[in-house]
């Protein structure tokens, strides 16, 4: 990697650091609608039936919890 990539957030030494700043940069709003929009295309996707739907739910509620707890991180 050359020397000007090396000053650059996302890559080299700092990209670590400018990966987990995209969290502060999209907001925490924006990943829960991106969130939400990607449980709403899996259960299309996987097609989802009435019998399966309580199983689903808790799928669903699993990431909302977890998306959750991962807003709620000390940011670095």
């Amino acid at each position: 990697m050359g020397q000007d990539m090396m000053g650059c957030p996302m890559m080299g030494q700092d990209g670590m650091q400018g990966m987990m700043g995209m969290r502060g940069m999209m907001g925490a709003g924006s990943i829960a609608v991106q969130v939400e929009g990607r449980l709403a295309y899996l259960k299309s996707e996987l097609a989802i039936t009435e019998a399966q739907t309580p199983v689903w739910k808790q799928h669903e509620d699993a990431v909302r919890s977890h998306m959750s707890a991962m807003h709620g991180m000390p940011k670095t």
